[in-house]
């Protein structure tokens, strides 16, 4: 896996390009692999875009409405709605209804490979998971982990392999939450964290992230500790391998207004320098 680490990158401050597998659709690159191309990126589709020719990946994508409303094989997908689509997993149709952005985590090469009438399509090994409208689904609060506790923080869980154990969540901080006595340890994780900040903000030892604000954070980095002034919801993906959790024995400050301090590859590091922030009025 030959991904930069980005810690972290407000969305706001990246320019739109075109997304060269699919005519008519910009994206903002968050991240790609160097080797395989696999990409995560927002992606936006005007009202009225048609994918023209049916197609599928040789890879695995997941992906989360942040805006408008898409369908795809006669499914719906408006915001706050899941997806995940395997390897070898057939797009009939493609149609959005309305000006639509997504961000897409696509795990290997994103090149379409256009079907053809009578072409024999790849066996399909997992199973897809279409149209889940997370607004519907509950906050799980069961505490897993007392050193977050702090957090107040819900969980709906989006999706987990079955072999890999990896996971794909939205996560929710509480606003006014902080650790005890303004400290607390740094976690690790022997696994790829990926976040992108669906609404809120969130304090740590990088900065503030604000709605729009992105990282992949390659394993065995630590971090933290977090807290929010207004709360968030966070879209969680820890790739290719199961979430643990391993926590430092010393105690680091924490403070709401971190100063930013990114961890940028050298092709983001002219956008992503300065601090981005939002007008207050």
């Amino acid at each position: 896996m030959a991904r930069a680490h980005v810690e972290f990158i407000q969305s706001q401050v990246l320019d739109w390009q075109p997304w060269p597998y699919q005519q008519g659709v910009v994206y903002k690159q968050l991240s790609v692999d160097a080797e395989t191309q696999a990409t995560t990126g927002i992606f936006k589709y005007s009202a009225g875009w048609l994918e023209q020719e049916a197609y599928w990946l040789d890879s695995e994508e997941e992906f989360f409405v942040l805006k408008g409303e898409i369908t795809i094989n006669g499914v719906r997908y408006g915001e706050g709605y899941y997806g995940y689509f395997p390897a070898n997993y057939l797009r009939k149709t493609l149609k959005a209804n309305k000006d639509t952005v997504i961000i897409r985590f696509i795990d290997q090469s994103p090149k379409a490979i256009k079907y053809q009438c009578g072409d024999l399509v790849p066996e399909v090994t997992k199973a897809a998971i279409e149209g889940i409208n997370t607004f519907d689904m509950h906050w799980d609060k069961g505490e897993l982990d007392k050193k977050l506790a702090h957090l107040d923080f819900g969980r709906k869980i989006l999706r987990i392999d079955d072999t890999t154990k990896a996971k794909t969540f939205l996560y929710m901080v509480s606003p006014q939450t902080y650790p005890p006595n303004w400290c607390g340890p740094r976690e690790h994780h022997p696994t790829v964290e990926e976040s992108f900040c669906v609404t809120g903000t969130l304090a740590g030892n990088h900065g503030v992230m604000r709605t729009g604000a992105y990282f992949w954070r390659p394993p065995g980095i630590p971090h933290g500790p977090y807290g929010s002034r207004t709360g968030c919801v966070l879209l969680i993906r820890f790739v290719g391998g199961e979430h643990i959790n391993h926590w430092s024995d010393e105690n680091y400050p924490f403070i709401f207004d971190a100063k930013y301090a990114p961890v940028l590859p050298d092709n983001m590091l002219l956008a992503g320098k300065k601090e981005w922030l939002p007008e207050p009025f």
